[in-house]
């Protein structure tokens, strides 16, 4: 047949042909692609394609033209064919809801970095989020753990470290809150920490493996075929070397199978540590390994990435430094505050530092990977606007938290009083909209109240001994992002406050 058909139109008759037929196709797989969701605004190019978002990826800058469609063609907002993106809390939280019938998108199996079992935060069976979610929820809220103790003692690491080493002499951010969290975060769940802070340095150069890691993690978060060949059994055999395994992502996975293997080898299940937790609630083996290196990814950057940032912000800002500070001081002096390390309750009744852990959150949240869900097959509606059945729907958190519909004119400044000013609807409302940055409903963070924890903690003691500078004003800090904030070169200097700690320990 094909030979009969060149031989009656010629060679270069068939090719022209042939070429005919991949543009006629093309053509018509954009026209079917925009009459989808035709009626949904967005940039022309996305409505046909995803090159749209390759485009953006190329500039490192998908989010902020996620920020720049919303504002420009309002919310829902068309990024792709099939996804929508939007900025409204009122929309995550019902689509988060437990009886919403919205489902977790293909976008989540783009972040199983195990391709042998899927996590609490990867798996899209509905009924096994539940059951893993159940049987997890007690290792994160610190019931018969002693979360807080080990959380205490990587603190008092962080304050001896910047004694010692960095007293009155430029100390980078963006390193020194990555030790922390990677620290703290393995003493919560093995019991031991990864050494970060005694070494002072990223002892597994986790840092740099996460930001050469990104790009590509964000690309095939948006790119379906490109997810298909990157996860393709061929690859993974040959990125798979030993040498990999030792530095990096790779390394936290292997010392989660090593302290896994170890713990259910000896039997060992009464560990007063997250770890042990799982395992007394009859997690498999492998469920520990891919839930134990899941905590390490997952919360991490995050955490460090706030605290960086509300760091800076309120160190750049000498009106909120100083009710900081002045708050720490007088907390400290009233005698409500424990030594060496304040609790966890103690600062939660602080409202400035509060104030200014929300606004950081707010100005960057840590990470913005869309995390898309899947209309119900009937479609819904949702506060007017009806989502066809199947559809992507995807959440904007940084252009969420800079609405100013929502925050005001000064939605892009940071500006930590605005928690004080509210009234308690309004207060409540903020909470609400930030905190979906953690999900919503059945899908809110597990890990939500170890960060907030570790947060106010943190805070609290560095401005209790030390007073900061920005170290060199003038040159700028190194900043980009891709589903999570790349940070460098956060330098500030630590004056020691050794006069008013002794004063009022």
């Amino acid at each position: 047949m094909l030979a009969r058909t060149i031989e009656l139109i010629g060679t270069s008759g068939f090719v022209a042909l042939l070429i005919l037929t991949i543009l006629a196709s093309i053509i018509l797989r954009a026209v079917l692609n925009y009459r989808k969701l035709c009626r949904f605004p967005g940039p022309p190019l996305a409505a046909c394609t995803r090159l749209w978002l390759f485009r953006q990826w190329l500039s490192s800058r998908v989010h902020f033209a996620h920020e720049e469609a919303l504002k420009t063609y309002g919310s829902p907002s068309r990024v792709a064919p099939d996804l929508l993106i939007t900025d409204d809390a009122d929309v995550v939280r019902h689509v988060s809801s437990s009886r919403s019938g919205w489902m977790r998108s293909r976008w989540y199996d783009t972040n199983a970095f195990d391709a042998r079992q899927h996590t609490v935060f990867t798996t899209r069976d509905e009924k096994i989020h539940a059951e893993l979610r159940a049987k997890e929820i007690g290792a994160y809220t610190g019931r018969d753990l002693e979360l807080e103790a080990g959380i205490d003692t990587t603190i008092l690491e962080l304050i001896a470290l910047i004694s010692n080493s960095y007293s009155r002499r430029p100390l980078d951010l963006s390193q020194v809150t990555r030790y922390f969290a990677l620290d703290t975060l393995s003493r919560l769940l093995y019991s031991e920490s990864f050494g970060n802070l005694k070494a002072d340095k990223d002892v597994f150069q986790f840092g740099d493996s996460v930001a050469s890691m990104l790009p590509i993690a964000e690309l095939i978060q948006n790119h379906e075929w490109i997810f298909k060949v990157v996860t393709s059994p061929v690859l993974r055999k040959l990125l798979n070397s030993k040498a990999a395994n030792e530095i990096g992502a790779n390394k936290i996975v292997s010392l989660a199978r090593e302290h896994v293997r170890e713990r259910f080898v000896k039997g060992q299940r009464d560990h007063k540590d997250i770890l042990g937790y799982f395992m007394r609630k009859d997690l498999s083996q492998l469920q520990c390994e891919v839930e134990a290196a899941l905590q390490i990814f997952a919360g991490s950057d995050s955490t460090a990435t706030v605290l960086r940032n509300t760091m800076f912000l309120s160190i750049s800002n000498p009106a909120a430094y100083g009710k900081l500070r002045a708050e720490v001081d007088n907390a400290v002096t009233s005698g409500h505050i424990s030594s060496p390390v304040a609790k966890y309750e103690e600062t939660k009744k602080l409202p400035y530092l509060q104030a200014c852990i929300w606004e950081g959150m707010r100005m960057y949240p840590p990470l913005f990977g869309l995390k898309t869900k899947v209309a119900p097959l009937e479609g819904d509606t949702i506060k007017g606007v009806f989502y066809p059945g199947g559809v992507e729907l995807g959440f904007c958190d940084s252009a969420m938290c800079r609405k100013e519909s929502e925050w005001g004119s000064d939605a892009d400044q940071y500006r930590p009083d605005r928690w004080i000013e509210a009234k308690e609807e309004a207060l409540q409302r903020y909470e609400m909209v930030v905190g979906c940055i953690f999900g919503s409903g059945k899908y809110t963070c597990l890990g939500k109240h170890i960060a907030f924890m570790e947060l106010h903690k943190v805070v609290f003691e560095l401005m209790r001994h030390f007073d900061f500078a920005i170290t060199d004003p003038m040159h700028g800090i190194t900043m980009y992002g891709h589903t999570a904030w790349v940070q460098k070169n956060m330098f500030v200097t630590p004056y020691p406050r050794r006069g008013k700690v002794e004063q009022n320990s």
